[in-house]
């Protein structure tokens, strides 16, 4: 649910806070000395008033006329788009009748826009820095679907009524020392698994990276501590006498890892996949004085897109907002 409010009133804070100069549509200020702009050829939408017709003759620009052009307007071209995109985002929270997922749509494509410019080493520091103070807004606007509640306690699946197959403790390695952290992945399997929201059909899936794991991967048991399927049920993996296999080498010491049961780069967890995650790190925190800081995704430790970008931001609004419930934004 678009937090309509709140984010109104700190796009109009930004605003504010620069209404006394010259501003973009984000109310962001120009660069007291900004990079100059190349020789080359001006594209045509260059100067034009903010409008979505201006947006449309950028992103036809970027399709189809760019070549040739310098990167300093190739940047300048999608950083518009993601101003642009994040002001009418802004307009339509405070009207109000613009459906969440058209917003959530349009949110997406400003924060790819936006964290392109951020990572580009190609883009000018006055580009890079407008950049940044637009993800500021966007991160206020983008306040997802749903908040969800923790239940009183995450129900969790025996490994005998999941029917897992006997761990091989010769290829387990203890952990005597307690828990420091949290990892939470996404499967992401690279084979066809039934969701349907069926115990049996979960079952399957996790009984499936099992055998990934031992057979594939050499493991003595799944790698991770719990699993979680689509309808918030919460699988329980590896038991916790075991160091997990789930983050990378010595990334697995002390690292409860949570793997939650889909393909989060191409949708989004399910509310109640999210109540059992955020009820069961509630858990694990309280019983091993581990602090919201060190929930943590797995593409902290590796080169991976786990748990996709869906999943992520779920990940990071946790870890930097501590044990009050976290609002799932959907990778918007």
């Amino acid at each position: 649910m678009m937090r309509r409010p709140a984010a109104l009133g700190l796009a109009l804070g930004v605003a504010g806070l620069f209404s006394a100069c010259t501003t973009t549509p984000l109310g962001i200020p120009p660069a007291p000395e900004p990079d100059p702009a190349p020789a080359d050829a001006t594209p045509p939408w260059v100067g034009r008033e903010l409008s979505w017709e201006k947006l449309e003759a950028i992103e036809t620009w970027l399709s189809t006329a760019w070549t040739g052009a310098s990167a300093y307007w190739v940047n300048e071209a999608r950083l518009q788009l993601g101003e642009g995109r994040v002001e009418f985002a802004k307009r339509d929270a405070a009207d109000g009748h613009v459906p969440d997922d058209v917003l959530e749509q349009r949110l997406l494509k400003a924060r790819t826009a936006l964290e392109r410019i951020v990572a580009s080493p190609e883009a000018t520091s006055a580009q890079r820095n407008r950049a940044t103070v637009g993800l500021a807004v966007l991160d206020d606007l983008a306040d997802g679907p749903q908040a969800v509640e923790p239940a009183a306690h995450a129900q969790r699946v025996a490994r005998q009524t999941w029917g897992a197959r006997p761990a091989d403790a010769a290829r387990l390695t203890a952990n005597p020392f307690g828990w420091k952290r949290i990892t939470v992945h996404h499967s992401a399997e690279p084979y066809f698994v039934r969701m349907s929201g069926s115990f049996d059909d979960s079952a399957v899936a996790v009984r499936l990276i099992q055998k990934a794991h031992m057979t594939g991967e050499g493991y003595g048991d799944i790698g991770y501590h719990f699993l979680i399927d689509p309808t918030g049920r919460v699988f329980v993996g590896r038991e916790l006498a075991w160091q997990g296999a789930h983050a990378g080498g010595t990334n697995n010491v002390q690292n409860l890892g949570i793997c939650l049961l889909g393909n989060f780069d191409r949708e989004r967890p399910t509310r109640e996949a999210l109540l059992s995650l955020e009820t069961l790190v509630a858990e694990l925190r309280a019983e091993n004085r581990i602090s919201a800081g060190e929930v943590h995704a797995h593409l902290d430790y590796r080169n991976t897109e786990c748990p996709g970008r869906y999943l992520l931001t779920w990940v990071r609004a946790y870890s930097s907002q501590g044990p009050q419930t976290a609002s799932y934004s959907g990778g918007f």
